[in-house]
C-alpha cells in the first residue's frame, strides 16, 4: 500500500478567462511552494430542534468555500503572475503598481506517488504576506479564496518548466527609509489584504463571485534601537516612506511604499540583550507609486545609488531595465 508523501506533492496554476473555468487542454505552470494548505471547506450548522431526550437529531454542511494559503521562498520570476493578480495591476516596462484588475486561477494539486489529483478553481487572491529576517530566504504566503474543488486530472493537461532561479536572501536584502540608506532593520514584514468576500445565493452550493475590499497594506519594520528618530515619526505622525530590495545577488525585486505612517512603535525590555524598535506601519495611497509599486530588475543594483524620494515630492520615473522572460512555457510532455 502507497501512502501519499509531501516529496512528491506537485503544485501548477493556470489563469482562468472565465471566472471558475479551467481552460480546454490546461497548460499548467509550476507553483513554486514550501508548503500548502488550500482546501475545500464547508461550514457545519446543526438543528436547534428541543427533544426530550436531549438527542440532536440532524447536522448540514453549508456552502462551498476554497480557501488555503501557498508558502513560498521568493525568486525572481517564478510569481510575477500572481504578483499582478495581488496587486490588481499590470506589469509595464518591468514596473508594476496597485491596480483594479481582477484575476482568478485553477490550482491543481498532484500528488504523484499515489496518482491523485485536486482541481482549485476560481482561486482569487485574497492575502499576500512577506517575511524579511537575518539569515534566511525571503519567504511569504500567498493566501486564496476559490469556487470549487474537482478530483479529475483535466484532459490534455501538460506541465509547463519550473523557473529555476534561485531563491532571494537576506544577506543581499538593502532597506532605505525616508529616502536614506537604513542599515539598522533586523526584520521586516508585508501584508496585503484585498478584503476578498464570496458572493453566496439561495439555491447553490457554490459562490457566484467573489467581490474585491480595498488593498489594505500594513507591515512592521523592526530595527535597533539607537535614538529616538524613527519613534518621533510615530509620535508626530510623519509621513516617511520605504523602500527595500529583495535579490538572489544577480536578479532583484523593489518594494517600494512611498507614502505611510508608523501606527506603533514599541520598545519592550525582557533581558539584557539589545533593544529593539517595532515599528508597524501603514502604507498609503501615493498620487504616482499607488501604495505599492515593485521593480523587477535582471541585473541587481544597490537601492542606495538612486533613492526613492520622499512622500511629498515626485518619483523617479525611470524605471529599471526589461524584465527577463517569463519562465519557460515549452509543455513537457503530457502528465500521467
Amino acid at each position: 500500500m502507497t501512502l501519499a508523501s509531501g516529496g512528491y506533492h506537485g503544485l501548477y496554476s493556470i489563469p482562468e478567462a472565465v471566472y471558475g473555468t479551467t481552460p480546454s487542454n490546461p497548460d499548467w505552470d509550476v507553483f513554486r511552494h514550501t508548503d500548502c494548505s488550500l482546501q475545500l471547506k464547508r461550514d457545519k450548522f446543526g438543528s436547534k430542534e428541543l427533544r426530550a431526550d436531549r438527542a440532536i437529531t440532524d447536522v448540514r454542511l453549508g456552502t462551498y468555500k476554497v480557501e488555503g494559503d501557498v508558502g513560498f521562498e521568493l525568486s525572481y520570476g517564478a510569481f510575477d503572475e500572481y504578483l499582478e493578480a495581488f496587486l490588481g495591476g499590470t506589469w509595464t516596462d518591468g514596473i508594476l503598481r496597485q491596480g483594479v484588475t481582477q484575476r482568478s486561477f485553477s490550482i491543481l494539486r498532484r500528488f504523484a506517488d499515489i496518482t491523485q489529483y485536486q482541481v482549485f478553481t476560481g482561486c482569487m487572491p485574497s492575502k499576500l504576506t512577506l517575511d524579511i529576517k537575518p539569515d534566511g530566504m525571503v519567504t511569504g504566503k500567498m493566501g486564496f479564496i476559490g469556487a470549487n474543488v474537482t478530483e479529475a486530472l483535466p484532459s490534455g493537461s501538460t506541465y509547463n518548466t519550473a523557473s529555476s532561479n534561485p531563491p532571494m536572501d537576506c544577506f543581499s536584502a538593502s532597506v532605505l527609509e525616508g529616502g536614506s540608506a537604513f542599515a539598522l532593520a533586523s526584520a521586516l514584514s508585508l501584508t496585503l489584504d484585498n478584503g476578498l468576500e464570496a458572493a453566496l445565493v439561495v439555491g447553490s452550493k457554490y459562490a457566484v463571485g467573489i467581490s474585491w475590499g480595498r488593498a489594505n497594506l500594513t507591515g512592521k519594520l523592526t530595527a535597533f534601537f539607537e535614538d529616538l528618530s524613527m519613534y518621533n515619526k510615530f509620535l508626530n505622525e510623519t509621513a516617511s516612506s520605504l523602500r527595500f530590495v529583495t535579490s538572489n545577488g544577480s536578479q532583484a525585486i523593489t518594494w517600494i511604499m512611498n507614502n505611510l505612517k508608523y501606527t506603533s512603535a514599541d520598545n519592550q525590555v525582557s533581558d539584557e540583550k539589545p533593544i529593539k524598535l517595532d515599528m508597524s506601519f501603514d502604507a498609503l495611497h501615493h498620487v504616482t507609486n499607488t501604495c505599492l509599486e515593485l521593480e523587477r530588475n535582471a541585473a541587481f543594483e544597490s537601492p542606495s545609488s538612486s533613492p526613492s524620494s520622499s512622500p511629498s515630492s515626485s518619483p523617479s520615473s525611470s524605471p529599471s531595465s526589461s524584465p527577463s522572460s517569463s519562465p519557460s512555457s515549452s509543455p513537457s510532455s503530457s502528465p500521467s
